[in-house]
């Protein structure tokens, strides 16, 4: 059974690794980032059998608790994959040799299309199918003709 993709709108995403280069947590050319998500919604989505992470609470947590999230995968394997970072209105489509600027790119809207691989019946995890991320502008790049 085909899953309908998961449509998720101004989310904040992190461990921002579109470039695929090589650290502690990931091997070189793995590209891929986290959706950071309130506990209800990851609740729900975990029923639904999506590979939620649930941190676990550190003695120096204030809240005493971390925002659940769900790992996505980039492939660029994939041929109906769009990447789109919108800069002062205008959008710029973004490839594998460019998409490494969503790395360190401050984000003010993050809109994503995430399509599910059920890779064991009832688990499903994350490729990226569709993200559309606006920048944060200031006066220079409108300047510029950013």
């Amino acid at each position: 059974m085909r899953r309908a993709n998961l449509f998720l709108e101004n989310v904040k995403i992190g461990f921002r690794n579109f470039e695929g280069r090589e650290g502690q947590y990931n091997a070189e050319g793995k590209r891929n980032f986290v959706i950071f998500l309130d506990n209800e919604t990851a609740a729900r989505l975990e029923e639904q059998g999506w590979n939620i992470h649930w941190p676990k609470p550190t003695e120096n947590d204030t809240e005493n608790e971390k925002n659940p999230f769900l790992k996505v995968r980039v492939n660029f394997n994939w041929k109906g994959l769009k990447i789109v970072m919108i800069v002062n209105g205008k959008p710029e489509f973004l490839d594998e040799d460019t998409v490494g600027v969503l790395d360190t790119a401050e984000l003010e809207n993050v809109d994503v299309s995430i399509s599910p691989y059920e890779y064991e019946p009832g688990k499903i995890s994350a490729s990226l199918a569709s993200i559309y991320a606006t920048v944060k502008t200031d006066e220079f790049m409108a300047k510029y003709g950013y």
